[in-house]
């Protein structure tokens, strides 16, 4: 055969692809959005529920959902963006948000889509102003940046009117009798402030009046507020008294409090908004609180509720709402320590009736005290009042209260995120630092008895068990799901707080900005604990012990506040305080610059100590014990460090430690370097290198196998500055030595910059040797490539002497990125020496060595800015790392180091090129879909990616953060050492099942074959003989002997060659072919094509199966049951057991394993299986016309065989036929292996596939009355017409479940035809068990015209009924009740006949043989006729299955009536036959027919 036909064969089958399923989206990742802490809350009314809107400190403006406290939508603004003011009105949200550019917008509140955006000059004078907004008539009114009053057109955003007033910053907006009033206080140089009102005309903005009420001096702004509400509106201040003005009033008349109450009254708590802006008032008396609201400057000055006051040890807020033409303040107010709080609402329109009060779990360790809160009264449908809390704790975390329960909470104390940290969980087998593996104390153990120890050490073993149970019953469950149906662990239920077999399972804990920790398992994103720290800023987190025997792994948490900073030891699994000692976990210092975790543990707690750099230059440890010292004075004299003030600093310093003052303990410490960047360049990024980075090579071998070692430093940091330059900007790279201050390389890239001052565009990664970095390159200033400069040009002080070099001019780096504004990554990758298999002169890599390394960079393009950069981190840093980048766009990406490799060459690839594995250079990263690494995720805001290895060299950990969180696995280089979590055990089992069948299958034909060639002498002494060929089967059947018996006892499934395991045996080909049909056309497309592939292949198979019985029948030369085998040599079997052994170990073993040659084949899914089926069908076609026409049609068996040039050493048609079969077949299941050995096989030997056809028992004759003439389907009981009926029977069952398991809509016809074919097969089966006259008959196919109509009128009534009335047949729990009985009732009829055995007869007989028995045993000693019984609820359950009421009652009439009849008469009979005895059996027997 030609070697291109095997490669042409080979290709039509393969096929790439990558990407991701959509089954595995989800299932190791997981996603939490969040918002921000709400700045502005608004509740709204929505066409059917009420809504809740927020604008919050992250510049988000979102719904989120009442119901659940999820985000409906949401509208993420940039961090330049600042929200400033956010306004609803019905159906509108207005904002206005901006920090350089300001911005108003107004947005519709249901889809949160912006209807337009106006863009807004900010103020000249530099002061940052107040923003507030007020809707009014078909416009909305703004207050921009305390100077200006705008008037936009609500429906275009059109400005209507503006009035400027410099030299005053005004706050509040509101509107009192048809004018605009705006009150703030002047600013100037005068101190203080006084406040100003400005009236404006709500038409045309015209100034109406302007002025400062007397008294009104005042210290701050915070000191004014507007209360009150239209057509009585108040401004209230204070300073020092308290002054109340009534708006639209005697602008001169100002009051004070003691003037309007008693002596001593003060303003507090105050405002409590409400819906239009206004507020009420609290004024406190000292012992009461009085709540004011229309009293307030008339005649009768009286409070409207008055509130008891709190004690020292409590705390209380004030809130109020406006709802259905009342208003309520609701009061919230609780016990310092307690863990609940009480809320009191009432209704002050109505002069302060208690509408609700009730108490609402809150506890202040886990997210602080409620700092504000929002109230929401609503109506419910039976027309009461309603109570919603919206409340803003300490921590920026919200959650929504509702009557008195806690009905959602959302954790946005995480969008504010400031450091995180991974925590390995420890070992199922560490023990607990306090208690042993009996789960004691210590005392405890001490206080007891060994007998009762030793009690405790059983019962603890005994729950080991059972817990094992308990884990090995749901393995097993797993295993027995569906061979090709992936199981996905439970998001719910109990976390095991111990690491996994493969260190996927973590803990991910979060310290934020405001005070809070919370911890997160990696599963599924769970919080396990969570610890609020009042006061304090949290700035860093350090793991400072991991999971070791009996000690649990500790965190550390440094936080600053107003007097300095703070450091508190956390126990990671539980965040309980963890004491050192004797002395608190937490520990006090002055203002720290740095926390450096040093490289030694410490011998008391196995921990890490921590080195703390303070403002004044010294060193302290943390803990401050003699082990730390010791442990510390062991790195001290190689302990190095620098300090910078971050980004915007100018400088950078490095410094070595002293000894220790004898005075207070802590360490002097050296300025060993300083380095002063030039004048207006600033430090714009700083690499955060990870610690615990592995590097698995030295070097990197090159295309002709020379090495260039890499430059690992481990004291190398990279840093990027940023110089103003005008318009534009210039970037600096610089790779700077930490403990000498060498730099090492500079690289300047002028244009390039930040796309925005406010918008963070520079960010660098550093890994191993190489470092990756990014910026936007302005344009024209980039049309020069980057500069390297010699780094001794830069200014470097070292000792305090400035050293003073020659300056030197690289080779610029290499790249083709055209001049035009873009986001711009450049790679670069450190050697120690330009020449291959050279390093750095000295036997040593000192970091005081002056010899340059050599630097290769080179420049790319992304189409996305980045707002964060990540490398992914490996156990042994064996896999091709991943660099991780955050977008703009809301992506977590991922780009392999091979795309970022420097040394990609620029234009066609050379030899060595190739072997190294590079790839040709190319300026634009084509952004790819299938790496974004959220998928279709919506992840706006990554600030950070942070990343951890796992025990898995393939799989790397990732969360990315900064608004949301996103975590994630990342494989660059795929899975290959690890199945894939939907691996399916029971397939690798059932291949090694299949392969031991196929080997002993192959060895049992082997056998066979070989006794051929036996003499006959030797055969019969080797017990080799088998049945002679003419042998027929046997029709009756004797009383079973022990070694005939077969499945249940019964002669039938024991390896005999009968009539009735023919039958059998068809009717399952039958149903097999058909259902395999069925999945292979019906089955779910999620599970892919692979499965349905094979159910096609099986139905192609048994249909083959039963169709070379049937043929062989015909033409006399059926030998056994083993002509169902259709006579294959070894060869054949081990083809096609080869091929199933390959479909299944291909896919399902080395489907997913990245040295497999098929990782990234697939196939062709529609048109190869169609193919290889539709060749499978043809070659059995080719197969049966071969047989046939050899004996019937001979000279149409000529043209066959004149035909089989097709192939060489094809000597016959069935030799064809069977070739093509197995080749289809292994093109179904596209094995390209076995399609290849198939056909080199048959290319290179002339062996057959078939075995010889044994003699005819005698002369094949045609048979007139026979289909097509041939002798089937001709009424003679002949082996062909059995095996013919029971196929069809079967198939007509098969297409039954087919419809049952598919069609859910048909599932009762499928029942029906279902049973139909069990009942007919089971009729003849269970006839020719025991009957020496058996005929075709014993099927039951022609049982009377009636039975044929009833079935008609049946499936007649069905369909009409399900065109009228289709609700009626769907398949409900009484319907599969039904189809449960019919099975029953088909149980009891065969049963009986089993039991009567050669004394049953379908006709009943009318004279006694003399073998007749009364058969009172068995199923007949329960009730008499239980053939007749069986059948009858057999006719009408079927009636249930298909919903048929008329149908149903018919058949319960007619069979009643028909067995009424038949069994009135057959009973006369036995009453002859068997006289006394038949009376007795009729006397203690019933018949379980209704009525009979």
């Amino acid at each position: 055969m030609p070697r291109w036909t095997l490669l042409l064969s080979f290709l039509l089958l393969c096929g790439s692809v990558l990407g991701l399923h959509a089954d595995e989206a989800g299932v190791s990742d997981w996603h939490k959005e969040f918002v921000g802490t709400p700045s502005f809350v608004h509740f709204g009314k929505g066409p059917k529920k009420s809504q809740l809107f927020v604008g919050t400190d992250r510049n988000v403006i979102a719904e989120v959902k009442l119901g659940s406290g999820k985000v409906a939508w949401r509208q993420v603004l940039e961090e330049s963006d600042k929200l400033r003011t956010l306004k609803y009105d019905d159906d509108s949200l207005f904002s206005i948000s901006g920090t350089h550019a300001l911005h108003a917008r107004l947005w519709n509140a249901r889809s949160g889509f912006a209807q337009w955006d106006m863009p807004l000059n900010q103020s000249e004078s530099g002061e940052e102003g107040g923003f507030d907004a007020v809707f009014y008539g078909s416009g909305v009114i703004a207050l921009v940046d305390g100077e200006r009053v705008v008037n936009f057109d609500a429906s275009q955003g059109t400005v209507l009117w503006s009035v400027a007033r410099k030299g005053y910053r005004y706050r509040t907006l509101t509107i009192v009798e048809k004018n605009l009033y705006v009150v703030g206080t002047t600013s100037g140089s005068s101190s203080p402030s006084r406040v100003s009102i400005l009236v404006l005309d709500l038409s045309n903005g015209s100034v109406k009046s302007e002025y400062q009420p007397p008294e009104s001096h005042v210290e701050s702004d915070s000191d004014v507020f507007i209360t009150g509400r239209e057509g009585r509106s108040f401004v209230v201040w204070n300073n020092g008294n308290c002054w109340i003005h009534q708006l639209a009033g005697n602008e001169v008349q100002v009051q004070t409090f003691n003037q309007l109450f008693e002596s001593g009254a003060q303003v507090v708590g105050v405002p409590i908004p409400f819906g239009d802006g206004n507020s009420d008032m609290i004024l406190s008396t000292g012992k009461e609180r009085l709540i004011l609201w229309d009293s307030i400057g008339s005649e009768n000055d009286k409070p409207v509720y008055t509130l008891s006051a709190l004690s020292a040890q409590q705390w209380e807020l004030l809130i109020g709402a406006e709802a259905h033409g009342s208003r309520f303040v609701a009061r919230i107010s609780g016990t310092i320590g307690q863990s609940s709080a009480d809320v009191e609402v009432i209704d002050v329109s109505t002069k302060g009736s208690v509408v609700k009060t009730y108490t609402v779990p809150h506890n202040p360790a886990t997210s602080g005290p409620i700092v504000k809160a929002h109230l929401h009264v609503y109506k419910r449908k039976d027309a009461s009042l309603g109570i919603r809390l919206f409340a803003i704790t300490a921590d920026g975390s919200t959650r929504l209260f509702k009557e008195g329960e806690v009905a959602w909470s959302r954790e946005e104390a995480l969008a504010h995120v400031a450091a995180a940290e991974f925590v390995d969980l420890p070992e199922p087998s560490l023990l607990s630092q306090d208690r042993d593996e009996l789960d004691e104390a210590p005392e405890e153990t001490a206080s007891i008895t060994p007998l009762k120890r030793f009690m405790r050490r059983v019962r603890t073993h005994a729950v080991k068990i059972q817990t094992g149970l308990d884990y090995i019953v749901p393995a097993i469950s797993d295993l027995s799901t569906s061979l090709f149906v992936p199981t996905t662990a439970s998001r719910t239920g109990k976390i095991d707080m111990f690491r996994d077999p493969h260190g996927v399972r973590k803990l991910v804990v979060f310290a934020t900005k405001s005070g809070k920790v919370v911890a997160l398992d990696t599963v599924y994103g769970r919080t396990i604990w969570e610890r609020f720290l009042e006061g304090m800023e949290l700035v860093q987190i350090e793991t400072v012990r991991t999971a070791v025997m009996k000690v649990p792994p500790l965190i550390v948490v440094v936080g600053k506040h107003e007097k300095g900073s703070a450091i508190y030891r956390l126990n990671a699994l539980t965040g309980a305080p963890h004491a050192l000692g004797d002395s608190s976990a937490s520990a006090q210092f002055p203002v720290l610059e740095q926390v450096i975790r040093l490289p030694v543990e410490e011998a008391e707690e196995r921990s890490l100590p921590l080195a703390l750099v303070t403002a004044d230059r010294k060193v302290m440890l943390y803990p401050d014990t003699a082990a730390t010292q010791a442990a510390f004075e062991q790195v001290r004299p190689k302990f190095h460090f620098y300090l910078t003030e971050g980004e915007g600093s100018s400088r950078i310093e490095g410094f070595v430690v002293d000894k220790a003052d004898p005075h207070s303990g802590a360490y002097r410490t050296k300025s060993a370097w300083n380095v002063q960047f030039p004048e207006g360049e600033k430090i714009a990024a700083i690499a955060v290198k990870n610690a615990h980075e592995t590097v698995a090579s030295l070097g990197r071998v090159l295309g002709n196998r020379s090495v260039l070692y890499k430059y690992l430093n481990p004291n190398l940091l990279a840093l990027a500055t940023l110089k103003a330059n005008g318009q534009t900007s210039t970037v600096v790279l610089y790779l700077l030595d930490t403990v000498s201050g060498t730099i090492r390389y500079q690289a300047s890239h002028p244009g390039g910059g930040a796309s925005s001052p406010a918008i963070p565009s520079i960010f660098v990664a550093q890994s191993e040797n190489w470092v990756v970095y990014s910026y936007w390159n302005h344009g024209p200033e980039a049309a020069s490539a980057p500069v390297e400069v010699d780094p001794e040009d830069l200014t470097s002080e070292e000792n305090g002497e400035k050293k003073k070099k020659r300056r030197k001019r690289r080779k610029a780096a290499r790249t083709l990125v055209p001049d035009a504004k873009e986001w711009e990554i450049v790679a670069l990758e450190v050697f120690e020496n330009q020449k291959p298999d050279q390093k750095i002169d000295g036997n040593v890599l000192s970091s005081y060595n002056m010899q340059h390394p050599h630097v290769i960079s080179q420049a790319y393009v992304l189409p996305h800015r980045v707002t964060a950069v990540g490398v992914t981190n490996t156990g042994a840093g064996i896999t091709t790392r991943e660099v991780l980048f955050g977008l703009d766009s809301g992506k977590l990406y991922g780009i392999n180091k091979r795309w970022l490799d420097p040394r990609r060459p620029v234009g066609a690839l050379s030899a060595d090129d190739k072997e190294e594995g590079l790839i040709a250079y190319k300026a634009a990263l084509d952004f790819n879909p299938r790496e974004v690494a959220s998928y279709d995720i919506d992840v706006p805001g990554i600030r950070h990616i942070l990343t951890t290895p796992t025990s898995l060299e393939s799989t790397t950990l990732v969360i990315a953060y900064g608004l949301d969180l996103f975590f994630s696995h990342r494989n660059p280089s795929k899975k290959f050492d690890v199945l894939s979590e939907d691996f399916s055990y029971v397939s690798l089992i059932v291949t090694i099942v299949v392969l031991v069948i196929g080997i002993w299958v192959s060895k049992y034909m082997m056998t066979e074959v070989d006794a051929l060639s036996v003499p006959p002498a030797a055969r019969k002494r080797l017990g080799l003989d088998t049945a002679s060929p003419s042998a027929e089967p046997s029709s009756s059947q004797a009383p079973a002997k022990p070694t005939d018996k077969g499945v249940f006892g019964l002669p039938v499934l024991n390896g005999q060659y009968s009539t009735q395991n023919v039958a059998i045996h068809s009717f399952s080909l039958g149903v097999c072919t058909v259902v395999g049909l069925a999945c292979g056309a019906w089955w779910d497309e999620s599970l892919g094509w692979r499965p349905r592939a094979f159910a096609l292949a099986i139905a192609a198979a048994t249909l083959e199966s039963a169709l070379e019985y049937i043929a062989r029948s015909m033409l006399q030369r059926e030998t056994g049951m083993e002509s169902f085998n259709n006579g294959y040599t070894p060869e054949h079997f081990v083809s096609l057991f080869g091929g199933i052994a390959e479909y299944i170990i291909k896919w399902q073993v080395w489907g997913w394993m990245w040295w497999t040659p098929f990782s990234e084949i697939e196939i062709d899914v529609i048109s190869h299986r169609e193919k290889g089926f539709g060749i499978m069908l043809l070659s059995q076609a080719l197969r049966v016309a071969a047989l046939l026409t050899s004996v019937f049609n001979k000279p149409l068996h000529a043209k066959l065989e004149n035909s089989r040039s097709v192939f060489p050493y094809l000597t016959d048609p069935a030799e064809t036929a069977c070739f093509y079969w197995a080749l289809g077949f292994h093109l179904l299941l596209s094995n390209p292996i076995s399609f290849l050995a198939h056909v080199t096989y048959r290319s290179t030997t002339q062996k057959p596939y078939l075995l010889p056809l044994p003699p005819a028992r005698s002369d094949p004759k045609p048979s007139p009355r026979g289909l097509l003439g041939l002798p089937i389907f001709d009424k003679e009981h002949s082996p062909q017409n059995i095996a013919a009926y029971a196929f069809l029977l079967g198939v007509v069952s098969g297409v039954g479940c087919a419809l049952l398991l598919f069609c859910p809509s048909l599932r009762g016809a499928g029942v029906f035809l279902a049973a139909l074919g069990v009942f007919h097969t089971s009729e003849y089966v269970t006839t020719a068990m025991y009957q020496s006259r058996v005929g075709l008959s014993a099927f039951l196919l022609d049982n009377g015209r009636e039975y044929h109509l009833a079935m008609i009128f049946a499936m007649v009534e069905y369909i009409i009924e399900r065109i009228l009335y289709p609700s009626m047949k769907e398949f409900t729990w009484v319907n599969w009740l039904a189809a449960i009985l019919v099975l029953v009732s088909q149980i009891v009829r065969s049963s009986a006949m089993i039991t009567a055995g050669s004394n049953f007869s379908h006709i009943i007989e009318e004279e006694k043989r003399s073998s007749h028995k009364l058969v009172t045993t068995g199923i007949y000693s329960v009730f008499r006729h239980p053939s007749y019984t069986g059948f009858f609820y057999w006719g009408v359950m079927l009636q249930f299955t298909l919903a048929n009421p008329i149908a149903a009652v018919g058949y319960v009439i007619v069979l009643r009536r028909f067995f009424g009849s038949r069994i009135e008469y057959e009973e006369m009979l036995l009453k002859g036959f068997f006289g006394k005895e038949y009376e007795d059996y009729r006397k203690r027997t019933w018949v379980l027919i209704p009525g009979l």
